[in-house]
């Protein structure tokens, strides 16, 4: 027997001398250190063009967002003229009343952006009114030139209430005619009757008006009645100050700027805060900047494109330097409709992007070599107990892999092992009744699919549509059509409920009530509006019976009469329909309610008043998913976020709104999980 070891050490070289303890480590480990040093060279060869890469991207992803925070707040002027013209051409602002538009113009400033500097107005006859604020300048200011005035200009300080402030008149000589936005509105009208344009940025006042100098940036256009008589001329502004203002507030990296100017080179806005006029609030040109960073992009745009930027379509990402070292530029061309055209230029140090990459690199390179060390010394004591058993450990989780759940293991070399092969049998019993369940609540999934309307509802003079997502495979969201077949002047009713909770109770608690009123709408007159009470009070008894008042849902029924464009709506603890009207702007949530669903027995509900729906009017009904889902800053999206929604997609059919919302609900959330179901109908009056 020596003999045959000896023979088979002489016969089989150095490795036959060595214990399976040791060759196994060595051989375990040994790739992994080939591998390590490998992956190393190539890492290091190859990260500083990776490197570059993620750079190029991140600038050219912050330059995006620069310009899409830009432009919302440029959209802030469009919006607030819009309103006024409006009311103006509706006759809700008086032209031959200047003094009476105090009072709304101050009260819309709280629907517009922080940074919007105000709102003004100039007619034929030299009369002006505006409500304004001054960088610099605490408050708001209104201004009046009217017949009461006598040709001259009266400024007032407004206070908290809009109010004027006693003995804070200031009279100054004053034409709204000789301003440059009156001009740009005449001129712009004469191209095109009522068209809105950007104009070039112009000085507001001098120091003879209490010490205030500033650049403003007009937005203007004609207004004209019906007979296409030019009433005056409406302009919106910003200041350029409070543009510099806003960018400065905004996120470039971790130490980036941003510059924006026009075409011909001037200086609109900086995060640096540079000076975009000299004394005399003439513009000063990016080149003559007194900042050496806003400098420094200017020369190198001009290196790179030359001074012309007709051809310019996007931006171009290519390293400049400044003050605080290398950094990554980029610039693209800006422009909005009514001729606003603008470089918006951003810069983003190198090091905001690198600095956290290579020490994240050699950190992970000290653990990986660590890591070798250790399990090669590890290996050397384990290897030899370890090797069977984990032959067999690897053997059984193939198979289980491959679909043998019946498959068991049994280790009995220790203790740990024991119960190791106890653990994974457990597993596979676990993952085996996993499997079952997933399959059943696939099933419970798409039976519940099944019990939502696979058709929008087609109801003459609304347009509507419906959306049901969970968040799990079942939920307790819910909404439904029910239609009186046998009383069609009557209309059809939408139904929206929300279950308590999520998952199997939830969805048999729906799929209860769904039954109870699809059993119920068939009587006649049951879903017109006087029915749609009768049917929640009779849902209700049916689910206090079922659930014994330990569970409970809430429920809108909405009643649409399309004899009469007309709403009718009752609850059961439901929040009711959210109406807008886009003519006026505005949004209507009536009051009124009642007990969920499933809490008392005796609860009876009631039919409220009937709502007006002009075509146009969208209507939305929906549960708490829509207003209560949470962004990864655990942000509440809020109603108020979910009005401005669908204001923003009134104009489209009920399926473009949907889409909208949907959109918009899903770019608030971002990356963050899903809490809740997302059930909504969408009806528009056609």
């Amino acid at each position: 027997m020596v003999d045959q070891e000896h023979e088979a050490e002489r016969t089989g070289g150095f490795t036959a001398r060595l214990p399976l303890k040791v060759l196994t480590p060595i051989a375990l480990v040994l790739p992994l250190i080939v591998a390590v040093a490998v992956i190393g060279v190539v890492v290091f060869v190859q990260g500083r063009s990776a490197a570059a890469a993620l750079e190029a991207r991140g600038v050219e992803q912050v330059h995006g967002r620069i310009g899409d925070r830009l432009r919302a707040l440029l959209d802030g002027p469009r919006r607030w003229h819009a309103l006024v013209r409006e009311q103006i051409e509706a006759g809700v602002l008086d032209v031959d009343r200047p003094r009476s538009w105090r009072a709304p113009l101050f009260e819309q400033r709280h629907a517009f952006d922080a940074a919007l500097a105000g709102v003004c107005w100039g007619d034929e006859a030299g009369r002006a009114v505006w409500v304004f604020r001054y960088p610099g300048r605490p408050g708001w200011q209104w201004g009046i030139r009217d017949e009461e005035t006598g040709g001259v200009l009266e400024e007032w300080q407004l206070d908290a209430d809009g109010e004027p402030v006693p003995g804070s008149v200031r009279r100054s000589a004053y034409d709204p005619r000789e301003r440059p936005w009156y001009r740009l509105g005449v001129e712009a009208s004469s191209d095109e009757p009522g068209a809105a344009v950007w104009g070039e940025p112009y000085a507001w006042t001098t120091d003879d008006r209490g010490g205030v100098a500033a650049l403003g940036l007009p937005y203007a256009a004609a207004v004209h009645d019906g007979a296409g008589r030019r009433l005056g001329v409406l302009d919106t502004e910003l200041s350029l100050a409070d543009l510099s203002a806003f960018m400065r507030g905004l996120k470039i990296g971790r130490s980036g700027i941003a510059v924006v100017t026009d075409t011909r080179g001037r200086l609109v806005a900086t995060s640096t805060g540079a000076r975009l006029a000299d004394d005399d609030l003439g513009r000063i040109s990016a080149l003559a900047s007194e900042d050496a960073d806003v400098r420094a992009l200017a020369r190198r745009w001009i290196e790179v494109h030359g001074e012309g930027v007709p051809s310019l379509t996007g931006g171009r990402v290519t390293e400049v330097e400044l003050e605080r070292g290398t950094a990554l530029m980029s610039v693209s061309r800006f422009k909005t409709d009514g001729g606003l055209d603008w470089l918006v230029a951003t810069a983003v140090p190198v090091a905001d992007f690198t600095e956290g990459v290579h020490a994240i690199r050699a950190r992970a390179l000290r653990i990986v070599l660590a890591a070798v060390g250790l399990t090669l010394l590890m290996g050397m004591g384990l290897a030899a107990w370890l090797v069977r058993p984990m032959l067999r450990i690897t053997d059984h989780a193939r198979r289980v892999g491959a679909g043998d759940l019946e498959s068991r293991l049994e280790l009995n070399q220790a203790r740990e092992l024991v119960e190791l092969s106890g653990e994974m049998n457990r597993m596979t019993d676990g993952l085996r009744d996993r499997l079952a369940l997933r399959k059943s609540l696939r099933h419970a999934s798409e039976v519940q699919q099944s019990l939502l309307p696979n058709a929008d509802l087609d109801l003459p003079g609304f347009d509507i549509v419906g959306h049901c997502d969970y968040c799990d495979e079942t939920g307790g969201d819910y909404y439904d059509y029910l239609a009186d077949a046998e009383t069609h002047e009557t209309g059809a009713a939408v139904v929206i409920g929300d279950v308590m909770g999520h998952g199997i109770a939830a969805a048999m608690l729906m799929a209860t009530a769904r039954g109870v009123l699809r059993s119920r709408s068939r009587s006649p007159g049951s879903s017109s509006a006087p029915g749609i009470a009768d049917l929640l009070t009779h849902l209700n008894k049916m689910l206090v019976e079922v659930t014994g008042g330990t569970k409970f849902m809430t429920m809108l029924i909405v009643n649409l009469d399309p004899a009469f464009g007309e709403l009718r709506w009752s609850t059961a603890g439901h929040d009711p329909p959210m109406i807008y009207h886009p003519h006026t702007d505005s949004f209507r949530e009536p009051d009124g309610g009642g007990l969920p669903l499933g809490v008392l027995p005796d609860e009876a509900y009631e039919t409220h008043d009937p709502e007006k729906l002009p075509p146009g009017t969208v209507v939305l009904i929906a549960t708490d998913g829509m207003w209560e889902t949470r962004n990864a800053d655990r942000e509440m999206h809020g109603k108020q976020r979910l009005q401005n929604s669908i204001r923003r997609h009134a104009a489209r059919d009920a399926a473009g709104i949907r889409d909208g919302l949907l959109a918009d609900l899903h770019a608030f959330r971002g990356d963050a999980p899903r809490d809740d179901d997302e059930t909504f109908v969408v009806i528009k009056a056609v």
